[in-house]
């Protein structure tokens, strides 16, 4: 199955006005590489950052919360579940394996759950951003003051 569209996941930032895929940082540097190619673009200095920051795309399905992180090209989402209630997931795969024949379930380990799904069956997709230079800044100026 062809992945249609993958849903923003990991970290990204913008350096000089431009988003770029990042990864979480590494002796005071942050490597860029370009969204649209995935060319390393380089690495930068953390504080010369516009924005650092991690994002996943959210949706919510057996009235839980998935990780989405693909659109597949049958019109099915694939999601998964990371921790949280591992023993209701595992209850309903099961239930479902037999009466859902159109979507795929299967267990990675005990604490996540992906799924094949109809994209139609999964509500309330969005994007959720967690800051990270902000907290690395503050983390700085806190070691810079006990110098």
């Amino acid at each position: 199955m062809e992945i249609v569209k993958k849903f923003p996941s990991g970290y990204s930032a913008v350096y000089q006005g431009k988003r770029y895929r990042a990864n979480g940082g590494s002796q005071g540097g942050v490597t860029l590489w370009d969204e649209t190619t995935g060319q390393e673009v380089g690495t930068v200095p953390i504080g010369e950052l516009d924005e650092w920051f991690t994002t996943r795309t959210i949706g919510t399905y057996l009235d839980e919360q998935f990780r989405v992180n693909a659109e597949l090209e049958n019109g099915q989402l694939w999601i998964y579940y990371e921790g949280g209630n591992g023993r209701k997931i595992a209850a309903e795969w099961r239930a479902r394996q037999e009466s859902e024949p159109e979507s795929t379930f299967w267990q990675e380990d005990r604490f996540t759950f992906m799924a094949t799904v109809p994209k139609s069956e999964v509500t309330d997709i969005h994007e959720v951003r967690q800051d990270a230079l902000g907290p690395w800044r503050e983390a700085q100026a806190k070691r810079e003051s006990t110098q």
